[in-house]
């Protein structure tokens, strides 16, 4: 079977979009696709790993929520993108960025 990748990262993107934190066998599962034509549509349309990509999407989604949103705690946008403690997410942060939530709140 023939898949069209492009159409099948756009709908990975809009997944991982509105549940950053979901795994790779669930997000294929909820798809209707295997895992690696998933990874497949990633590696061809982003060049990089799911892991990577959905640590990108994650990240863009707490960056977004911490600015766009500025009365939620930390700890509020920890639970909103799936992580089940504030350090949980600070630790994320800082592994990914070399900063703390409250520098990415600022940039």
């Amino acid at each position: 079977m023939v898949y069209d990748l492009h159409r099948i990262f756009l709908r990975v993107t809009r997944q991982l979009e509105m549940t950053p934190s979901i795994s790779s066998t669930q997000l294929a599962k909820d798809l209707g696709i295997e895992r690696h034509t998933m990874a497949k549509a990633i590696k061809n349309a982003a060049g990089v790993t799911f892991r990577e990509f959905r640590k990108s999407v994650l990240l863009k989604r707490t960056a977004s929520l911490l600015r766009d949103e500025s009365n939620r705690t930390i700890k509020e946008v920890a639970f909103t993108v799936g992580y089940r403690s504030q350090g949980s997410l600070s630790r994320f942060i800082r592994t990914a960025t070399g900063g703390s939530a409250k520098k990415l709140k600022m940039e």
